[in-house]
């Protein structure tokens, strides 16, 4: 009996321990099911997790390659707009210096109207030849009672009176001079002998000077006027401008004419009635367009 107890003491620790041992197998089998089933599960909810975050990636890279694309395109169509076709010359821009008109200052004395109508055309050429044309009256020295009594023509009174200040604004100067015995009127000299002030500042050093005269009478001083009111020019470092025989008409011997290399001139006639020929108002309209065009030269050199 002892030994049968044992005996199934032993039966039943056997069961009992193998019982125990196949419980353990199994629970390890179904730890090791569930732990793969939990690491499989993580797996997936893992992809599951990529999966959007790798796809969100790919459309924002998708997203960037096409604005790249988009803004390779606009350069190319900008370029494309701005570039010249290959057949089309292409003019090169050159920047042209702009030159400024000269200024040109006539100023002339006129009893009997023969220098204003010389004036009038010496304007008309400076304006052809693209000064900027002033006309100043030199102002009168004589008494109303004198001029009436010598029969003086009335003053043009578009035209203002000169002062010493005219002349230092301008770039040259035009002189329209009646004679008086082979020199010049009492009238011009009176104008320039208030230039002291001028003179002293060298206020007309280097201007243009020129000047057209009237006389009686062909050999009345056509020439002597001019070269006598050389003096102020010389004196005030003025450069004089002769108009040579530039003009054909200089040289015209089938009618009585003034002019002279020194510069343009009229006849009055010997009672002062007549008027200047159409042969000498065009001298007088080449003497402004000449002076002038030298004058345009000078401001070239001077701004170059």
């Amino acid at each position: 009996k002892e030994d049968k107890k044992i005996v199934e003491k032993k039966d039943r620790k056997v069961v009992d321990g193998d019982a125990k041992e196949d419980k353990k197998i199994v629970e390890k089998k179904d730890r090791k099911v569930v732990d793969g089933d939990a690491k499989e599960d993580k797996k997936i909810v893992e992809k599951k997790e990529e999966k959007p975050a790798v796809a969100k990636e790919a459309a924002d890279v998708e997203k960037v390659e096409e604005k790249k694309a988009e803004t390779k395109e606009a350069k190319v169509e900008v370029k494309t707009d701005t570039e010249p076709k290959e057949k089309e010359e292409v003019a090169p821009v050159v920047a042209e210096a702009k030159t400024t008109a000269p200024k040109v200052l006539i100023v002339y004395y006129s009893m009997y109207g023969h220098i204003e109508k010389m004036t009038e055309s010496v304007a008309k050429g400076a304006k052809e030849a693209g000064a900027e044309v002033t006309i100043k009256r030199i102002p009168e020295t004589l008494s109303e009672e004198v001029l009436k009594k010598m029969g003086a023509k009335d003053k043009l009174e578009e035209h203002k009176e000169a002062t010493p200040d005219d002349l230092a604004q301008a770039d040259a100067i035009l002189f329209g001079i009646p004679t008086r015995f082979g020199m010049a009127a009492a009238q011009v000299k009176a104008l320039l002998d208030q230039t002291g002030g001028l003179w002293q500042k060298g206020a007309l050093m280097g201007k243009l000077a020129g000047v057209y005269v009237s006389t009686g009478t062909q050999n009345g001083g056509q020439e002597t006027t001019m070269w006598t009111f050389l003096t102020q020019f010389v004196h005030h470092g003025m450069i004089f401008v002769p108009i040579g025989y530039s003009n054909e008409g200089l040289q015209n011997m089938n009618e009585p004419k003034g002019g002279s290399p020194y510069g343009a001139g009229c006849l009055a006639g010997p009672s002062g009635k007549r008027p200047p020929s159409a042969l000498e108002l065009e001298i007088a309209e080449h003497q402004g367009k000449y002076t002038a065009g030298i004058a345009t030269k000078m401001l070239k050199n001077k701004q170059a």
